[in-house]
């Protein structure tokens, strides 16, 4: 888990992607900075969102855009492991349900 303050960068463009992050509490925006300098916002997350999700599983995990704080924020990184193993233990319990064959 992590805080961040208003203005602070969470991930750099093309940064790897580790973890798959729950936002607590704050606001977070994704921003490019176009050919004239300027930034652009193209996405704002607020708490209970999640990020890195479509990136953490694929061949291209790395952030396409800056992820930027845009208010006293907290996430809740998973790396990439926790989320094998807990989905592995869910897996584990659902198999002797009888929904699935054998």
């Amino acid at each position: 888990m992590s805080q961040y303050d208003k203005g602070q960068i969470i991930y750099l463009q093309n940064e790897h992607c580790n973890t798959m992050d729950i936002i607590l509490y704050g606001t977070v925006s994704v921003q490019k900075i176009d050919e004239n300098g300027r930034v652009l916002t193209i996405s704002v997350f607020l708490g209970g969102d999640i990020l890195g999700a479509n990136l953490i599983f694929s061949h291209r995990n790395s952030y396409p855009m800056t992820v930027v704080a845009e208010s006293k924020t907290v996430v809740l990184h998973m790396y990439r492991e926790l989320i094998l193993e807990l989905s592995k233990k869910k897996w584990v319990n659902h198999k002797n349900c009888g929904i699935f064959p054998s």
